[in-house]
């Protein structure tokens, strides 16, 4: 029986520090993604002289959505 609650008392101080890494995580994927839509927006404007809109066009200049990361552009077309 008292294992049992050293097994329950062990699990409810690592739940939240997984929970934490976890989120520690998905906030650096999406400022990496960021950064990597950023560069792809540069090198699509250098060849067109405009930025997009679209995912697919700067998923064509080398741009990579990481899984579970969210990417949405937005502006002026």
């Amino acid at each position: 029986m008292i294992v049992i609650a050293i097994i329950g008392i062990l699990a409810a101080i690592a739940v939240p520090q997984f929970v934490s890494y976890r989120l520690k995580g998905y906030n650096t994927a999406g400022g990496s993604d960021t950064k990597n839509a950023s560069i792809a927006q540069e090198a699509y404007y250098d060849d067109n002289k405009t930025y997009t809109s679209d995912l697919a066009n700067l998923t064509s200049y080398g741009f990579r959505q990481t899984q579970d990361v969210t990417v949405t552009v937005t502006g002026d077309d």
